[in-house]
């Protein structure tokens, strides 16, 4: 397989959703496969029966933890932020804290575009951990939303764990049945919390923080966060449970994809596939470039995939991998997309890989022009030039959120000084907002 111009993947939009297989359960193919639930985040609120998974019972009878809450932020506090989604240019939500507290993290909501927040914490308990705790959110529209924490050391949550949703922008939340930690022994850490659909989501989490020994826990519910089902336990073996996890993502109820770094110990790439809703996954081979040689073929390289994303309603999945020659530390980057006849592949400028455009931030709703990297050097795609043209260079680093091909964020830190940075001409300029809460 050959080398392929970025401009190769604009027809894959309407190649991919014209096969679009919608609910129907797939089997294992050697085709990169990729179900088509259509996971737009629908405008105003969306009625939960009108999703595409038969709803369970919406009765929860967990308890909320009853030890002492999160205290709220004091209004006029400076705060740093660690995640940030925007709804639109005004309305969003973000976890972060006081920066001088910053491990005790708050869930917070804007109104004006990130410059105010307010403090919209679940009543989730501290545990009397010095250390605090960290959140995790995944944010569907300006109501509807989920958190949870974990404890910044690390350790074993006090008590059981579970998931918080909200539906009023966050004035009440209601707490999840709790997450099966049995056998769980050691460190605990979440990573993703996530949601194609308000019914349907994941929760990964690692039993610790090692890289050469992150074992994980893969949760799933379909009733909109009541219940959830471990489907990927930590304590049994299997070749999921190798390697550092960059990222996992799904495209619907059933297929989905876990990417990794295995720091040399193996050939080629960490990247599995599940079509059972993370129930098993099997091992998935990208085609290799052949330049520079056996580059995803041998152990002279250390491969890395960066958290996946997708273009148009996740019908092309898209792939940043690096990988770094053991003797010489040089670097070669290439971007993989997923067609209809496999793997395709292009040179990457290296840098991290930003949406841009409405809905979730893994999500393209345009064009593959609409791609944007951000590393030292920050980068477009030319459509006209066929080439990734140079926009500009950052000091810091983050994680990006667009809502269309001008406006994004990023929480950001330059060192160990946290910034809310924010672009209105797609990346080519960055100015540091001062978040305070209102």
């Amino acid at each position: 397989m050959s080398c392929r111009r970025l401009s190769v993947f604009l027809p894959f939009l309407v190649i991919l959703m014209a096969c679009n297989i919608g609910n129907v359960r797939p089997s294992p193919s050697s085709t990169p496969a990729l179900a088509s639930t259509p996971t737009e985040r629908p405008e105003g609120n969306v009625a939960e029966t009108d999703m595409d998974l038969p709803q369970t019972a919406s009765t929860n009878t967990a308890e909320a933890p009853t030890s002492e809450p999160v205290p709220p932020l004091m209004s006029g506090a400076t705060v740093a932020i660690s995640q940030i989604e925007m709804i639109d240019a005004q309305t969003g939500w973000a976890v972060g804290g006081a920066k001088d507290i910053r491990a005790r993290d708050h869930v917070l909501n804007t109104a004006d575009g990130g410059n105010t927040w307010k403090d919209a914490t679940p009543p989730d308990a501290e545990a009397g951990n010095p250390g605090g705790r960290i959140a995790v959110g995944y944010f569907w529209d300006a109501d509807t939303a989920w958190a949870t924490y974990y404890s910044a050391d690390l350790t074993m949550p006090a008590y059981v764990p579970v998931v918080w949703k909200t539906r009023d922008g966050g004035a009440t939340w209601s707490p999840s049945a709790p997450l099966d930690l049995s056998g769980w022994t050691g460190q605990y850490r979440v990573s993703d919390l996530f949601f194609i659909n308000v019914n349907t989501g994941w929760v990964l989490v690692h039993n610790g923080d090692d890289p050469d020994n992150d074992r994980i826990a893969l949760y799933q519910t379909v009733n909109g966060g009541n219940t959830w089902e471990r489907v990927v336990d930590p304590a049994v073996k299997s070749d999921v449970q190798d390697c550092e996890k960059t990222g996992i993502v799904f495209t619907g109820p059933w297929i989905g994809w876990l990417t990794g770094d295995c720091r040399g110990t193996r050939a080629g790439v960490f990247l599995f596939q599940t079509f059972d809703g993370g129930k098993s996954w099997i091992a998935a081979k990208l085609a290799n470039p052949g330049t520079p040689p056996g580059m995803l073929t041998t152990k002279d390289f250390s491969c890395r995939i960066q958290q996946p994303a997708f273009f148009a309603q996740r019908t092309t999945l898209m792939l940043a991998v690096e990988c770094t020659t053991i003797y010489t530390k040089e670097t070669t980057s290439y971007l993989y997309s997923t067609e209809p006849s496999g793997w395709h592949y292009l040179p990457y400028p290296g840098g991290v890989m930003v949406v841009r455009s409405p809905g979730d931030g893994r999500v393209f709703r345009g064009d593959v022009g609409s791609g944007l990297v951000i590393g030292q050097e920050n980068y477009i795609y030319n459509g006209m030039t066929d080439e990734w043209e140079k926009i500009g260079s950052t000091d810091w680093t983050g994680q990006f959120d667009f809502i269309d091909w001008n406006k994004g964020w990023a929480a950001a830190r330059r060192g160990d000084a946290p910034l809310l940075m924010y672009t209105s001409d797609g990346g080519r300029t960055w100015e540091d907002l001062e978040p305070v809460i209102a």
